[in-house]
């Protein structure tokens, strides 16, 4: 008599998820520093690094036992992803100055500021988004220096 036996392994995502997004989210932080300049705005190099803060942001929840599901509703939302219940789970805090300069950086990046001309912006209409910021000067931009103190927090976290 022959017996047929069925395993399911588990998945094997449930420990390398989280280290991968962490790895991601450095990897884009490499390519950001060698793109740092002193032009005041520079769109791929604000992606790079929000970029970062995303993954490394999501990476946080994966180890707290978020799914991929979880990471879906965040989507590209900088303040979901560093949200303060995980973060406090590994001694991270984020001051009032950081909260402000990582809405700044949201207001463009989940909008798709960094990676289009014409993007989702606050009060302003599609056609007019691009040029409207462009002619304004680029306004309301986050201070890097201060998204790297938090990418910097949450690539380093306490365990």
């Amino acid at each position: 008599m022959t017996i047929n036996q069925v395993v399911r392994p588990a998945g094997i995502n449930e420990d390398i998820v989280p280290f991968a997004f962490q790895y991601y989210a450095k990897d884009f932080y490499e390519a950001y520093k060698k793109h740092k300049s002193d032009t005041k705005f520079s769109p791929a190099r604000l992606f790079l690094i929000a970029r970062s803060i995303e993954l490394a942001g999501k990476g946080l929840h994966l180890d707290q036992g978020k799914t991929t599901r979880d990471l879906f509703r965040i989507n590209h939302d900088l303040d979901s992803a560093c949200d303060e219940s995980i973060l406090i789970a590994y001694g991270i805090t984020l001051t009032n100055v950081e909260r402000v300069e990582l809405k700044k950086a949201n207001q463009y990046y989940e909008g798709k500021g960094f990676e289009y001309f014409l993007f989702n912006f606050a009060r302003v209409s599609l056609d007019r988004s691009g040029p409207q910021q462009a002619l304004s000067g680029w306004p309301n931009l986050p201070d890097e220096n201060v998204l790297e103190g938090i990418l910097g927090k949450l690539l380093t976290p306490r365990v």
